[in-house]
């Protein structure tokens, strides 16, 4: 598919819009549907990348401090154009705010970790189609992430069944798939 930045841009507002629009009590009965599946299929894990949900994405607390209290929860920091893993142990104590409003580890308190660790990657997006591609915010920090590992480590995105694109979303040849997509 031939698409332009334009084209992404549009798309991302429009899906924005979308996830805002999903009421109170559907994102609490998706977070909690996501938690509960969540905390079974991580169990085996050594290390689980995931995310400090914002502006509205699916909620990861819940799961985040049962990760943390089993010693595997990992989460980004954005470090110039690229992400760097920590190991967090309490999220609530090791996560500060950064310029765009996420939470971030807080590098004096949680041990930095390498890539090669996680075991099993949660990855947020805007939108997701049904062949594993997301549309992210246009930072790219996942899609380099992810380029180093898509083929070895399960990488799911996560998001309300709102956020399904029934048709194939653009991507350029810089854009990673995911190797499972589960809506909420």
């Amino acid at each position: 598919m031939i698409c332009t930045a334009i084209d992404k841009k549009s798309l991302r507002e429009t899906w924005l819009n979308t996830r805002s629009a999903v009421p109170k009590l559907r994102r609490e009965s998706a977070a909690a549907a996501f938690t509960e599946r969540f905390v079974a299929k991580t169990a085996p894990c050594k290390a689980v990348l995931s995310y400090a949900s914002f502006n509205g994405e699916l909620s990861t607390e819940k799961l985040n401090s049962l990760l943390a209290g089993r010693g595997q929860l990992i989460l980004p920091r954005v470090n110039g154009k690229t992400l760097s893993l920590y190991q967090v142990d309490c999220p609530s104590e090791q996560l500060e705010k950064n310029s765009w409003g996420i939470y971030e580890p807080i590098p004096s308190l949680c041990p930095p970790v390498s890539l090669e660790t996680v075991d099993f990657i949660i990855a947020p997006a805007l939108a997701f189609d049904e062949v594993g591609t997301r549309l992210g915010y246009g930072g790219g920090f996942y899609d380099r992430l992810l380029s180093s590992v898509f083929q070895t480590v399960p990488t799911v995105g996560v998001g309300f069944t709102e956020q399904s694109s029934h048709q194939r979303l653009p991507s350029f040849t810089h854009d990673i798939s995911l190797s499972a997509i589960e809506l909420f």
